[in-house]
């Protein structure tokens, strides 16, 4: 068994920590506590009622109220999968997204989707 020097441990132990520093700061920088939490939120809220949805849209694809629904929850689902896919979003348009997940959950619950 080879005995290693001091130098190549002291460098190795400065490559961890370099490393675990890099992760530190690549995981929790962002200067906006909770907003990953809202996003995932209103992500699960769409997903809930998506099916639903999907299947009364496509059991009659004349009713325009689930059509309508439908846009606006492939809109919400569009731009959460954009903020999700960002550092660090930015409060307005998560609060956007919030606001266009309702909205489509409201349509939603007009189409007839429970």
């Amino acid at each position: 068994m080879k005995f290693y020097h001091w130098r190549f441990w002291y460098g190795l132990f400065a490559l961890c920590a370099l490393v675990s520093l890099a992760l530190v700061f690549l995981a929790g920088c962002c200067g906006n506590p909770g907003i990953f939490q809202k996003v995932g939120n209103s992500m699960s809220a769409v997903q809930s009622f998506y099916d639903p949805l999907l299947g009364q849209f496509l059991d009659d694809q004349t009713n325009d109220q689930a059509r309508t629904a439908m846009v606006a929850a492939d809109t919400a689902l569009l731009l959460g999968g954009a903020l999700q896919n960002q550092f660090c979003p930015q409060p307005g348009p998560v609060e956007q997204f919030t606001l266009q997940a309702q909205e489509a959950q409201n349509l939603a619950a007009r189409a007839g989707v429970k």
